[in-house]
């Protein structure tokens, strides 16, 4: 049975709609231990969603990898989070935080909804058509949506803080209906 507080500390976090990763410096931070905490943030701060743009046109339909465009506020950096640099533009922040007590060393787990497909009307495409590549090859590495309701992206041991900038693309190789596609992902940081 989980206590109170470990409940309490399951964060389900920031939905956004399409995301991206890319070639800002990777880090990795040990944190000090102390009141619980798990932190996790992607792209912007406050209440806005950073979402992720992929325009396809009738010449490029069908024709190869599209890189998304992201809003300027996605990568910036958060005065929570100074450990971090900006990312370069187009590309999305993400930064998970876990802290506990010393003496109770236990594993946080970052993990991403993907299984609602983007959609336009009747007409979808599956998330698995996106991609990302990163610039922090050992905790939050290059990869792509799995469709799945809890693709695990990371695991760690409390007291870090990991971080990446994303640059998410679109595997433009399918010439799909014409509309406006629309989908979210939702990013989950929990630690039992």
């Amino acid at each position: 049975m989980k206590s109170p507080i470990a409940r309490a500390l399951r964060a389900a976090t920031l939905a956004a709609a399409l995301l991206g990763a890319g070639p800002a410096p990777a880090l990795t931070f040990v944190i000090g231990n102390g009141f619980p905490q798990v932190y996790l943030r992607i792209g912007a701060t406050g209440a806005t969603l950073s979402t992720v743009t992929f325009p396809v046109t009738a010449a490029n339909a069908g024709t190869g990898v599209l890189d998304g465009i992201v809003p300027g506020s996605g990568g910036a950096a958060s005065a929570e989070t100074t450990n971090f640099p900006a990312c370069p533009a187009n590309h999305v922040r993400i930064v998970a935080r876990a802290r506990w007590f010393l003496s109770n060393w236990l594993t946080a787990t970052l993990s991403v909804d993907s299984s609602a497909a983007l959609t336009a009307g009747a007409n979808s495409i599956p998330f698995t058509k996106i991609t990302w590549t990163s610039d922090d090859a050992s905790d939050l590495p290059a990869g792509g949506f799995t469709g799945g309701a809890a693709q695990v992206l990371d695991t760690f041991r409390n007291s870090r803080e990991v971080g990446a900038c994303h640059r998410f693309q679109f595997l433009n190789d399918t010439i799909y209906p014409p509309g406006t596609y629309v989908g979210s992902v939702t990013y989950t940081l929990s630690m039992p």
